[in-house]
């Protein structure tokens, strides 16, 4: 037999096993009950509110799922392979297990996830000052308070975008040890954890002595147009560390989660989107919007994290603008200020602050506690005033204050035509009074505004004021109040 006619007879043997493999795999899937990769043992489900759980089986086959010690729910899978019910709301308590089985008898086939806690759920996202680990901040990082919180839990998001919204997360990319997978915080697991998703989960749960868990799905050096649902499949490029193009993000960080009940988001990005800046606010609240629809939840908190100085670059102050703005426009919307957390680094080593502002938000928009400061002082008017600008702001507390007990810093104003000069500004209640000799009318007036600089204004509980660029007439929509 001539060499060319062996080749392809083997070729045409290996190939038909293959297909028969690939053939017996496929059927073997079907028989098999399986479910998305972050349903599993040690995570943490939204309490008190009915819980969905959905998988793929055996089409008509039974599906029978609860907790140990309660009644079962069934379902059957439809002809599509796919099933889908919803067990009764359950409150805090201790451990369960959760058991799902598909079929009768013998030929049962069941998963089991073991110390299932109810508690509060948020899912945090953004890019790398979202996802920094505990490890890589130059704060104490194995406080004793914080190495065995086995009520505080993780899911690290594998970091993979797709083509299309995925029905599951991806394989874990890094560490399988970690991704994909819930993690309570030891002393193990917690240089490993994100830093502000932690301190966020930590602090909320000694606030609330409930379970908390945290989702992380956040990807360094990404810009909010990766995170944005769009129309036609996204460009991904495997060479290129999987982030994609439009939309890839979305498709396999966040839209594998739709539907599974989370109390609100957390969200801290930016520095890759200074290119954006003037579409930021309105791509920002397509976010918003996206995260509101996919969940159906009209009014899910979002609470968003405004970048903290870094570098002198006009772009970056008018992101930080954008953000304030994101914020104004919006609702059942937080904006944590940060403008005393920069420095030199683009990622600020002080993540605590980061997250204890945002259980500020949680615990005064979610959890009840109205009367909190949840954030720094935010411009709610501005007058003329002879040749001053009196500003009056929100979230001021008890009075307004000078971090340092030096004059207030940082403060520029201008005319209708000329240039931003330097101005002089002193705190009256809750009100700053903004002048400067050379301009006899001022109409324009800013904070803070060119990217690195620091002020020293704050309020009573010692939070910043939001850096701002403001024209009299930006200021004729009404303005969130304190």
């Amino acid at each position: 037999m001539k060499k060319g006619r062996l080749s392809w007879l083997i070729g045409c043997l290996v190939w038909g096993l293959l297909s028969t493999q690939v053939v017996a795999m496929e059927l073997a899937r079907e028989t098999e009950i399986t479910m998305p990769r972050f349903f599993g043992s040690g995570m943490v489900l939204q309490r008190d509110r009915p819980i969905p759980l959905w998988g793929k089986g055996q089409p008509g086959a039974q599906i029978q799922a609860g907790f140990v010690g309660q009644p079962d729910t069934v379902t059957r899978v439809d002809d599509a392979g796919r099933w889908r019910l919803r067990l009764p709301a359950q409150a805090t308590g201790s451990a369960k297990q959760l058991q799902i089985r598909m079929g009768q008898g013998s030929e049962a086939k069941s998963l089991i996830f073991d110390d299932v806690l109810m508690g509060e759920v948020w899912l945090s996202s953004g890019q790398s000052n979202m996802w920094w680990p505990m490890r890589q901040i130059a704060e104490p990082q194995l406080d004793p308070r914080f190495v065995n919180l086995p009520n505080v839990r993780m899911l690290q998001t594998p970091r993979v975008g797709a083509t299309l919204p995925a029905e599951d997360l991806a394989d874990a990319r890094i560490d399988p040890r970690v991704e994909g997978q819930w993690q309570a915080a030891t002393s193990n697991a917690l240089p490993k954890m994100s830093a502000v998703p932690f301190y966020f989960a930590q602090a909320l749960q000694q606030a609330l002595e409930v379970p908390v868990g945290i989702i992380v799905s956040a990807y360094g050096g990404t810009s909010i147009t990766q995170w944005l649902a769009q129309p036609e499949p996204a460009v991904v490029m495997p060479g290129f560390g999987d982030k994609g193009g439009a939309g890839a993000l979305y498709n396999g960080m966040l839209a594998p989660y739709a539907g599974l009940p989370i109390q609100g988001v957390l969200w801290y990005q930016g520095e890759s989107s200074l290119a954006l800046r003037h579409h930021y606010a309105q791509l920002q609240l397509k976010l918003v919007e996206q995260f509101r629809a996919d969940w159906q939840q009209k009014d899910l908190p979002f609470f968003l994290v405004q970048l903290a100085p870094y570098k002198t670059d006009r772009k970056w102050a008018e992101l930080s603008q954008a953000q304030l703005e994101a914020y104004r426009m919006g609702e059942h919307m937080g904006l944590v200020i940060t403008n005393d957390l920069g420095g030199s680094d683009i990622h600020p080593s002080r993540k605590q602050e980061v997250g204890l502002r945002l259980v500020r938000w949680a615990l005064k928009e979610v959890y009840g506690q109205s009367e909190l400061l949840a954030t720094g002082p935010l411009v709610r008017d501005i007058q003329p005033e002879g040749q001053a600008l009196r500003i009056a702001f929100d979230f001021v507390g008890v009075g307004l204050q000078s971090k340092d007990q030096q004059p207030l810093r940082c403060w520029e104003v201008a005319g209708e035509a000329g240039a931003f000069v330097p101005a002089q500004a002193y705190i009256d209640g809750k009100s700053v009074l903004v002048r400067a000799e050379s301009v006899e009318r001022p109409v324009r007036v800013r904070l803070a505004f060119d990217g690195a600089a620091e002020h020293n204004l704050i309020n009573s509980e010692a939070l910043p004021a939001s850096p701002f660029q403001y024209h009299l007439a930006d200021l004729a929509s009404t303005i969130e109040q304190e």
